[in-house]
């Protein structure tokens, strides 16, 4: 029996969504180890870093945080328990180098390289 005709888009593998894990008590470790685990099988590449930037956004609303973004796009998670006298300040980049797919001609892609890492890097690769 002859199988129904799909759309191209039908045919795409589904986009990764992040996975949040709900608040429970755990240790520290075992607090950073699912972070990680839920965190570093997100694609992301300088300017496409829309799936770590959801996670972040879920992660702190599942845990009541305040998360406000600036106007190039950074995110800032605010915890206040009590009197704050001292903010404490962590930082991170959401992205890491990467290739993009800028155009896809039948089973041909064009890739621009984003990151930070000299082009030399990649000379004489195929």
């Amino acid at each position: 029996m002859p199988q129904p005709r799909t759309s191209r888009a039908s045919r795409r593998p589904a986009r990764r969504k992040a996975t949040v894990t709900p608040v429970t008590p755990v240790t520290p470790v075992a607090a950073v180890t699912t972070i990680a685990e839920e965190l570093l099988p997100l694609a992301t590449a300088s300017f496409r870093e829309e799936r770590v930037l959801d996670y972040v956004r879920r992660f702190a609303a599942a845990r009541g945080l305040a998360c406000d973004a600036d106007r190039a796009g950074n995110l800032y998670v605010t915890h206040r328990r009590g009197r704050v006298t001292r903010p404490l300040v962590l930082t991170a980049h959401t992205d890491h180098p990467g290739f993009v797919v800028t155009a896809v001609r039948g089973r041909r892609l064009t890739l621009e390289f984003r990151g930070g890492l000299g082009a030399e890097y990649g000379a004489g690769e195929r």
